[in-house]
């Protein structure tokens, strides 16, 4: 059984990455690819906003047996203010009292598409690390979103707070995203059908990108 929480900003895809971990646990394909999280814990309205309302605790279990729990958390940093963030932070610190004794990792999540880690980030990390006791120090990770190679990766490694400068670094374009879009413009055009073939191998090379 493995403990993983989700940490980030507002708006860099937390809760699409929870979804494409539990699709690949249940062995799914992206034209098989559901949403996994729970839709009556969105707040709705503007994007600008954090979509999660309070912190949750997700349980899946693979097809070899394994058991990840992950803690999918409100986005830090909400346009809505201090007092809206105050109240996500309470709400962290309250799901790891009541639902978990341990923590395996700390995947902390960020816009690959920036050169640099935005003054809202390094804001959310040093909340955060008031949280997390320092024996994770060691067991963080970040993901960069929306970004699948190195080539397409404008990042000033200076930005990292020295805190996490140690940690490994991944890049993922979400398949999950890049699904539900291909399946927004098949059912809203008339797209050439060579357009769709294309688009579709698209699909199936970000998920080839994203398992490895």
């Amino acid at each position: 059984e493995l403990t993983l929480l989700l940490v980030g900003e507002t708006g860099v895809g937390k809760t699409s990455f929870l979804s494409l971990l539990a699709n690949i646990l249940a062995g799914k394909r992206p034209d098989e690819y559901v949403d996994v999280h729970d839709a009556d814990n969105e707040a709705g309205g503007s994007q600008k906003g954090s979509q999660t309302n309070f912190a949750r605790l997700y349980e899946f279990t693979s097809n070899n047996g394994i058991t990840l729990r992950i803690l999918d958390t409100p986005g830090l940093a909400d346009t809505r203010g201090l007092t809206q963030d105050a109240k996500h932070k309470q709400s962290i610190a309250e799901a790891i009292r009541t639902h978990i004794t341990s923590i395996d990792a700390v995947l902390i999540l960020a816009n690959g598409t920036m050169p640099r880690l935005s003054v809202a980030t390094d804001y959310a990390l040093t909340t955060l690390m008031s949280i997390f006791p320092r024996t994770l120090a060691d067991n963080i990770g970040i993901l960069f979103t929306n970004v699948s190679s190195p080539l397409s990766w404008n990042f000033d490694q200076e930005s990292v707070p020295r805190a996490i400068a140690h940690a490994p670094q991944f890049l993922l374009d979400n398949p999950v995203a890049m699904q539900r879009k291909f399946c927004q413009i098949v059912q809203q055009s008339n797209a050439p059908k060579q357009l769709i073939k294309n688009l579709k191998r698209s699909v199936q090379s970000g998920e080839a990108d994203a398992l490895q």
